[in-house]
C-alpha cells in the first residue's frame, strides 16, 4: 500500500530536477544568444572574407552541385566579391558524420553567415535546428518535407519546390497522360513517405484509383517478393517515391520480373545515374525536374556554357541548383548593404521573383518556395530527354 506522504515526498524530491532543467535551459538560450550575436558583430565588420558552409557529401556523388557552388564562387570573386570582400566557400562531408554533428562543428566557426546543403529531408530537418539556434541562414537545395519550414524559423529557407508541390504536379501528370489505374510505391523514408502521401492525396482528388501502395526498404537490395506480388495486379503505372540509388534498383528489378510498367518518379531520381545502375529498364521512367538547361532564357544560355567552358560537362539540375543558392546569397548580401544574417535573412524573406537558371524564386513568409515551373523529363535510348508541355 502506498504511503499517504508518498506524493508529498515526490513532489519536493522533483524540485531540484526542475530548477536544474530550467538553469540548464538558460545556459543553451545563453549560449545561442552568444553565438548570434558573436556572428552578427564578425559579419558587421568590414575586414575578412565573407564565409559559407557547404554541408553535402564528398564530390563524386552525383547530386553533388559542388561544381555549380564553385562556378558561382568564381565568377562573383572575378567581379569584386561581396561589397569588395571575397567569398569563400567551406566544404563539410555528410558522409560519416550525422547532420547534428556536421551542423555543430558549422555554428562553432563564428565567421561563417550561411549554410547551403544536406542532402536529405531527414537531414536538413535535424540540421535546421542548429543554424536557427545560432542565427545561421540556411539554404536547403534538396530537402523537400514540408516539415523543413513549419516551424516559422528566421533563418530557414527551402530553393527547390516541397514534396506538396511536386506530389500534386506529378498527379496531375500522371492523370493527363490517361493511367487510371496506380501503385504507389515508398522507401518509409521521412522523403517517400511524404511524397507519397501527398501524391495518394492528389490522386484521389484526381478520381485516380490507387490498386496499391506498398513499401519498401533502403537496406534491401532484393525486391522480386514486393514486385511478384503485383504480378495479378490490374495497374496502369507506378509512382515511385524513393531514393538513389535503391530507387533505380527498383526499377531494373521491375523490368527483369517481366513487369515493365510506365514508371513515374519524385524528384530524387533526377540524375543521370539512374540510367548507369538500371541501364536499359530505365527507358520510360519520368521525373520532374527545375532546371531546363535547353531554356531560351539568356541567363540560362550563358551558364550552360559557362558550365561546360569550366567542367567539360553538361550541366545537371545540382549543378544548376548549387549555382543559384550562392547567386541568391550574393544577392541578398548586396541587396542588404551586409552580411549579418539576421538582416539578410529578413531580405530572403522578402524577396520577390528573383530569377535563377532555375526559374523564380518568391519566398513565403515561413522561408517556403512560392510555386515553382516544373519542366518533366523522360529516359530515352539511355539519357534524359525533355518532354513537350
Amino acid at each position: 500500500m502506498m504511503r499517504p506522504d508518498t506524493p508529498k515526498l515526490s513532489r519536493y524530491l522533483s524540485i531540484p530536477a526542475i530548477l536544474f532543467l530550467t538553469l540548464l535551459a538558460l545556459i543553451c538560450c545563453n549560449s545561442y544568444q552568444k553565438s548570434k550575436q558573436q556572428r552578427a558583430q564578425i559579419a558587421a565588420k568590414k575586414e575578412g572574407p565573407v564565409v559559407i558552409a557547404v554541408a553535402w557529401p564528398q564530390a563524386g556523388n552525383n547530386r553533388s552541385l559542388l561544381n555549380g557552388i564553385a562556378l558561382a564562387v568564381e565568377q562573383i570573386n572575378q567581379a569584386g566579391g561581396i561589397m569588395g570582400k571575397e567569398l569563400n566557400t567551406v566544404h563539410y562531408n555528410t558522409i560519416d558524420a550525422s547532420a547534428h554533428e556536421v551542423a555543430k562543428k558549422i555554428a562553432q566557426h563564428r565567421d561563417i553567415v550561411a549554410v547551403i546543403g544536406h542532402y536529405t529531408s531527414t537531414e536538413a530537418i535535424k540540421a535546421s535546428i542548429t543554424y536557427e539556434e545560432n542565427g545561421i541562414i540556411f539554404l536547403a537545395p534538396s530537402a523537400t518535407n514540408p516539415c523543413l519550414t513549419s516551424h516559422d524559423f528566421e533563418y530557414v529557407f527551402r530553393i527547390v519546390p516541397s514534396d506538396t508541390m511536386i506530389g500534386r504536379h506529378m498527379a496531375r501528370f500522371t492523370h493527363d497522360r490517361g493511367y487510371q489505374k496506380i501503385v504507389i510505391l515508398d522507401d518509409n523514408s521521412i522523403y517517400g513517405t511524404g511524397l507519397a502521401d501527398i501524391f495518394y492525396t492528389a490522386a484521389v482528388d484526381l478520381k485516380l484509383e490507387i490498386v496499391e501502395h506498398k513499401v519498401y526498404f533502403n537496406w534491401q537490395t532484393d525486391y522480386r517478393p514486393l514486385i511478384n506480388g503485383l504480378s495479378k495486379t490490374d495497374f496502369d503505372a507506378v509512382f515511385l517515391a524513393g531514393q538513389m540509388p535503391n530507387a533505380a534498383d527498383v526499377i531494373k528489378q521491375f523490368h527483369e520480373m517481366g513487369l515493365p510498367k510506365p514508371i513515374i518518379a519524385g524528384d530524387s531520381l533526377d540524375q543521370s545515374d539512374l540510367t548507369t545502375i538500371a541501364g536499359p529498364a530505365a527507358n520510360g521512367t519520368v521525373v520532374p525536374s527545375v532546371f531546363n538547361p535547353f531554356s531560351d532564357a539568356p541567363r540560362v544560355k550563358a551558364f550552360v556554357l559557362q558550365f561546360k567552358a569550366r567542367f567539360r560537362t553538361e550541366p545537371e539540375t545540382w549543378d544548376a541548383l548549387g549555382y543559384d543558392a550562392i547567386q541568391l546569397l550574393a544577392f541578398s548580401f548586396n541587396k542588404s548593404h551586409t552580411t549579418v544574417p539576421i538582416v539578410v535573412s529578413a531580405t530572403l524573406r522578402f524577396t520577390k521573383h528573383w530569377q535563377g537558371v532555375t526559374g523564380d524564386f518568391t519566398f513565403e513568409p515561413n522561408g517556403e518556395l512560392s510555386e515553382k515551373q516544373l519542366y518533366f523529363k523522360q529516359v530515352r535510348n539511355g539519357r534524359f530527354e525533355y518532354m513537350e508541355e
